[in-house]
């Protein structure tokens, strides 16, 4: 080690034969060395002396902040911080005698790991202080008579529609946004309004009712109102209130969901005179954010400028679609002709921006399971907006103490009425006939004490296995005692064929509805008793969804999730961040049943399997078909080119 030391320090010096100079040189530079390692040990001392400082601060702060009523917790107290300062004696030890370095080398530096920080983005005042509304739908309050802001004529239509009572959402939305809009009359801005609230909880009427009377005896056609939703049957459901309750007025209603040709939709949105000017023909747009920016890029003379309210339902999904761009569109499509309006970042209220520009348009965003991450809400531009949120107490007094500090922040709620239970089935090719066995079980009780059949809902997490699902149900249900009618719907049936089959289920022709997960958001389906996960879902947000296809309106309804014994701890922690009014409770499997029908299930497999191939082979000879059609019809105009060339030539 000398020898090296010698070497390297000495190497300029090749040419010295002296052996004191060279003894000397070797002296000052070993007196070097150990000063570096002195002052490096003086160093993690000192690190060490200031950590120990640090500790006993800590001690002193947490007796002072030790409060009368929990000095009989102060020995168990004592014994932890003791341990945490063992710990972190240890620790530094272990610290200290990886940083003692080897005789004769200098420590340069040491490499600290340390875990950095999340950084979380700060929640807003109107997020951590909303206004909660009540969800308890079995003592309703509020009659139709008492909302006194609302019009007699939407008051009458409201009681031939058999509304007696309104739900807690539209007794505190309705007044509210009537009354942002006359504040708004006198020159200020108003508010933006953001409501979370469980599925069938009422949120539709709560936006439907106040827009029309706003509109009401407005003899201008102007668009005034945009409703964005995620898909075209919620589109179409929200369309078809809009004209149950704009009946009997001049309020004019338009839907551009794609449905057919765009020329169609042209024609109710806008009409062209005889001097070229063109002039719109409805007071509330329902469309989708696709269709919407396609009207805009191509629907000659659609004018959005004088728009006064933004509604968007579903906000979570419309927000996450591929369309999240249709924001951008309309503020450009709006900043293009002109107006003064602003739809994009709001600036500071001044009385300057009050009289050069005109006040944005009122956005009223509604979810059961509304985002509250400050980044995704303040990509929408919210002005001074106001939260409405409900919340659901849970039964089990240690779930709502874990959800106490931030109960209205982040949390989902589901309706009080539905029951939630899961059952366990420890293979995963049993599930089909453990699943025949809940459904014809619960189908009998109704049948014995209702004297009618029992609705089902059950989702699937793929077209393919709601396909197969259905089959297997169909197959079963013809060999056993108790005949389910059962159908699918999914994302690749046309509209028609899907509110074909939703008629017949309402209309008690059908027991059991096979879906994908096409039918999980806001979608209004009358009376289904209960609604079956097949599969777990993935997220908190599709379970709440899914659950609420059931338990509409203050009925009550059942959910069944199945699961295998390896899903359970993950549905459980997932359900942390849903507030229920039921706790979560087992359903024991039917196993004697299942051992009975066996035989049958074997069956029904191998027919199902049989259907299965049967229908990818026609779906291949159809293929075939189109590309043996295709390819004729190209040769056909080829030669028909070839002909029409050699006429010209001659």
């Amino acid at each position: 080690m000398k020898l090296f030391v010698v070497e390297r320090y000495g190497a300029n010096d090749a040419g010295i034969k002296d052996d004191s100079v060279q003894k000397q040189r070797l002296d000052n530079l070993l007196k070097k060395a150990q000063k570096r390692k002195e002052t490096a040990e003086n160093a993690i001392i000192s690190e060490q002396q200031q950590e120990q400082e640090e500790i006993v601060k800590k001690k002193k702060k947490r007796k002072s902040q030790v409060s009368e009523s929990v000095e009989a917790e102060k020995p168990a107290e004592q014994e932890e911080q003791q341990k945490d300062d063992e710990d972190g004696l240890e620790q530094r030890k272990k610290a200290a005698e990886a940083s003692q370095e080897p005789e004769g080398f200098t420590v340069i530096g040491r490499d600290q790991f340390k875990k950095i920080k999340e950084v979380k983005g700060v929640a807003p005042k109107w997020l951590l202080h909303p206004t909660v509304i009540s969800v308890d739908m079995k003592n309703l309050d509020a009659n139709v008579d008492d909302v006194l802001d609302l019009a007699p004529v939407l008051k009458q239509t409201l009681k031939t529609e058999n509304v007696q009572k309104m739900f807690p959402v539209q007794r505190d939305i309705i007044p509210w946004i009537l009354r942002e809009f006359k504040f708004s009359l006198t020159g200020y801005w108003p508010r933006d309004l953001c409501v979370s609230a469980p599925t069938g909880s009422g949120k539709t009427l709560a936006f439907v009712l106040p827009l029309v009377q706003i509109l009401l005896g407005r003899p201008l056609l102007e668009v005034k109102a945009l409703v964005v939703l995620p898909v075209q049957d919620l589109a179409k459901q929200v369309f078809s209130v809009f004209q149950t309750y704009s009946k009997g007025t001049n309020v004019k209603v338009a839907l551009a969901v794609g449905q057919g040709q765009i020329e169609n939709e042209q024609r109710q949105l806008v009409r062209k005179d005889a001097c070229g000017n063109f002039h719109p023909l409805a007071h509330i747009v329902v469309t989708t954010p696709g269709r919407l920016v396609h009207h805009l890029r191509v629907t000659e003379g659609l004018d959005l400028s004088k728009l006064r309210f933004l509604v968007v339902d579903e906000a979570d999904r419309v927000m996450d679609s591929a369309q999240s761009d249709w924001l951008f569109h309309l503020e450009k499509h709006i900043a293009k002709s002109g107006s003064k309006r602003v739809l994009g970042q709001v600036p500071p209220l001044t009385i300057h921006t009050l009289e050069t520009q005109a006040p944005p348009p009122q956005k009223l965003l509604f979810s059961a399971t509304l985002s509250q991450d400050p980044e995704k809400l303040a990509k929408l531009a919210l002005f001074q907006p106001k939260l409405f949120t409900s919340v659901v107490k849970s039964k089990n007094p240690s779930a709502d103490a874990e959800n106490d500090e931030d109960e209205n922040v982040g949390h989902f709620s589901m309706p009080a009425e539905i029951r939630e239970r899961y059952v366990l089935c420890e293979e995963e090719g049993a599930k089909p006939l453990l699943l025949h066995c809940l459904l014809t079980k619960r189908a009998v009780k109704s049948q014995q004490k209702k004297g009618h059949g029992f609705k089902s809902l059950c989702f699937a997490d793929s077209r393919m296995a709601a396909h197969r699902l259905c089959l297997l149900l169909q197959k079963l249900s013809e060999s056993s005692e108790t005949k389910l009618r059962v159908a699918e719907i999914t994302a690749e049936l046309r509209l028609m064929e899907r509110n074909c089959i939703l008629n017949r289920f309402t209309n008690g022709e059908l027991d059991v509805i096979v879906s994908s997960d096409a039918l999980a958001r806001g979608i209004d389906i009358p009376s289904v008793d209960c609604v079956v996960s097949y599969d777990m879902p993935q997220q908190a947000k599709l379970h709440v969804h899914r659950v609420g296809r059931t338990g509409r309106a203050g009925r009550k309804g059942e959910a069944i999730t199945v699961l295998s014994p390896q899903q359970l701890p993950s549905f459980q922690h997932m359900l942390r961040g849903v507030a229920k009014g039921n706790e979560l409770k087992e359903l024991k499997s039917p196993q004697d049943e299942m051992e009975a029908l066996e035989e049958t299930y074997k069956k029904a497999l191998a027919e199902v399997r049989k259907c299965i191939k049967e229908e990818a082979k026609h779906k291949l000879v159809v293929k075939k078909k189109r590309t043996g059609v295709f390819k004729r019809n190209k040769t056909a105009r080829r030669k028909s080119a070839k002909k029409l060339l050699k006429a010209k030539r001659k």
